[in-house]
């Protein structure tokens, strides 16, 4: 008896979200061990999900991701003690064991940064800084209003980008 193509190619689709499904679901579970470990740990309450479709929905950080990128990126940034460029950071991320789960990591780690304009600052020629910190390089003074002027528009606001 022949497969009908509909079913076939509908079941072979099934399977696909799946395993996306699975695949989201371990890197949920991985994220919430890391956060476990950490000093600050706050696991986030609720059914998968409801977390899932939140921060889909809603762009909010509601598994601790970004928070935990955020905190890999800091110590990188400390341990090097320099700026770092977006591909430098991701490295050093995943270097600590964890994983962004999306396929545009330089465009999300970007956004996540912009977001994060009170921890970080861009800073032009230069990369990712610690905005408390001054950087004598990049004429980059954290009290000095001027020094604003070394730094980066975000990427989704330069023209020229």
């Amino acid at each position: 008896m022949p497969i009908g193509n509909d079913a076939y190619y509908n079941a072979l689709k099934k399977r696909e979200k799946l395993k996306r499904e699975i695949d989201a679901l371990e890197n949920f579970i991985r994220q919430c061990e890391q956060l476990a470990k950490s000093p600050d740990a706050s696991i986030v309450t609720g059914t998968y999900m409801e977390q899932l479709e939140s921060y889909d929905r809603l762009g909010k950080d509601v598994t601790g991701k970004g928070r935990l990128i955020r905190e890999a990126c800091k110590k990188a940034i400390s341990d090097a003690r320099r700026p770092l460029q977006r591909i430098q950071l991701i490295e050093a991320v995943e270097n600590q064991g964890i994983e962004f789960g999306v396929l545009d990591k330089a465009n999300y780690l970007g956004t996540l940064m912009w977001r994060a304009k009170d921890e970080f600052v861009n800073l032009k020629y230069f990369g990712y800084w610690l905005r408390h910190l001054p950087f004598p390089e990049a004429k980059y003074e954290p009290s000095d209003p001027q020094s604003e002027q070394s730094m980066t528009t975000p990427a989704s606001c330069d023209v020229n980008h």
